[in-house]
C-alpha cells in the first residue's frame, strides 16, 4: 500500500532527501538524509512503495511503508536504476568498461529479486540508450535488445537449467524476433496477447519501417500484422 501523504524527493547540493507533500512540506522520516554529492540516481518504484538510489557506493531499497532497508548492494558507478511493474525486480546499470588489455569488461547490468536481494542475471549492455529491459505489465515477459535481435524471458526466468562448455548456466531465451538493424522496440501495453513493435531505421535511401507482432508469432514472411514505412522516424 502506498503512503497517504505524497512524497517527493529532493536531490541537490545538499544531498538526498525526502519531503513529505502537502499540505505541510516537512521533511519525511521514511528516508534517512543521505548529504553529500554523489547520490548520482534515484527511483520510486510505480506504486510508490519501494524506494531505491545510489550513493556512489552502494545501491539500497527502502520500504517506504515499513521504513526499513531491504536490500543493499556494492554497486560504485550505479547511474541508472529501475523497478519493474509488480516491483518484482530491481535493474541497475553501471557504465560499461574494458580491461586495459583490451579484453571484454565485465557485465554492467544487473537484475536483482527484490524480494530476496539475489541477483537474478547480469548482462553487458554496453550503451545507456535503451539500457533497460522491457516487462509485460504483469510481467509474463521481459524482451531486451541485442544485435539485431529482441531476446525474450518469460515469467522472469533468465538462467536456465543447461549448462555450457565453462560450466556456467546457459541463459532461458524463450523466443526471439531477428531482424537486421534493429534500433528500438516497444512492448503493447494491457493483458494478453502481446504485440511488439520494433523499428528499423532507414539506410542508403531505403526508409525507415516499425513492424508490429503478436507474440511469439514472429516467424515466416507473413508473421507481421503491420508493416509501415517512414522517411523520418527517429524511434518506436
Amino acid at each position: 500500500m502506498a503512503p497517504s501523504t505524497p512524497l517527493l524527493t529532493v536531490r541537490g547540493s545538499e544531498g538526498l532527501y525526502m519531503v513529505n507533500g502537502p499540505p505541510h512540506f516537512t521533511e519525511s522520516t521514511v528516508f534517512p538524509r543521505e548529504s553529500g554529492k554523489n547520490c548520482k540516481v534515484c527511483i520510486f518504484s510505480k506504486d510508490g512503495t519501494l524506494f531505491a538510489w545510489g550513493n556512489g557506493e552502494k545501491v539500497n531499497i527502502i520500504s517506504v511503508t515499513n521504513k526499513g532497508l531491504l536490500h543493499s548492494f556494492d554497486l560504485l558507478k550505479a547511474v541508472c536504476l529501475e523497478f519493474s511493474p509488480k516491483n518484482t525486480v530491481l535493474a541497475t546499470w553501471q557504465p560499461y568498461t574494458t580491461s586495459k588489455d583490451g579484453t571484454a569488461g565485465i557485465p554492467n547490468l544487473q537484475l536483482y529479486d527484490v524480494k530476496t536481494g539475489t541477483c537474478l542475471k547480469s548482462f553487458i549492455q554496453k550503451k545507456m540508450q535503451n539500457w533497460c529491459p522491457s516487462w509485460s505489465e504483469d510481467e509474463t515477459l521481459c524482451a531486451r535488445n541485442v544485435n539485431n535481435e529482441v531476446h525474450f524471458f518469460e515469467n522472469n526466468n533468465f538462467i536456465g537449467s543447461r549448462v555450457s562448455a565453462s560450466g556456467s548456466f546457459l541463459d532461458t531465451i524463450a523466443n526471439k524476433l531477428h531482424l537486421q538493424k534493429i534500433n528500438d522496440f516497444v512492448l503493447s501495453p494491457g493483458p494478453q496477447p502481446y504485440k511488439v513493435a520494433v523499428y528499423v531505421p532507414g539506410s542508403k535511401g531505403a526508409p525507415s519501417f516499425v513492424r508490429l507482432y503478436q507474440y511469439p508469432n514472429f516467424a515466416g514472411p507473413h508473421a507481421a500484422l503491420a508493416n509501415k514505412s517512414f522517411f523520418k522516424a527517429d524511434k518506436v
